[in-house]
């Protein structure tokens, strides 16, 4: 992947599940200044919340969501542009997901977050 100086946090598309569902994979993608999906030159580390206080984070692997991530984050490994997660809520509702970098780390400073990701839950 060739992309410029990551400068940004997105997420890939927004999800609808019923509440007490395991989510699909979800996407954390980490930007250039253009939008597009650029490697980091280090593992990154991106901090999820949510605005509803029954939302548990998931590992992209935890097809069942069995074990919540604690503390809640995805990482993107070195080399690429994207990291997965899953969630689940208790809750119906339109909670907000928020992503940060965890650590300010050589890219974490400069990278913007990205803000009230609206998912879904039935």
């Amino acid at each position: 992947m060739v992309g410029a100086t990551p400068r940004s946090i997105a997420f890939g598309a927004s999800a609808t599940v019923p509440e007490g569902t395991c989510s699909s994979a979800l996407a954390i993608q980490v930007r250039d200044g253009f939008g597009n999906i650029t490697s980091v030159g280090a593992e990154f580390d991106v901090a999820l919340s949510s605005s509803s206080n029954t939302t548990r984070f998931f590992a992209e692997t935890d097809t069942r969501c069995l074990s919540p991530l604690v503390p809640a984050s995805v990482r993107v490994p070195r080399g690429a542009g994207t990291g997965f997660f899953r969630f689940i809520d208790a809750t119906p509702g339109f909670p907000l997901f928020d992503a940060s970098a965890r650590d300010a780390g050589v890219e974490g400073p400069s990278v913007a977050p990205a803000t009230s990701q609206a998912q879904t839950v039935l």
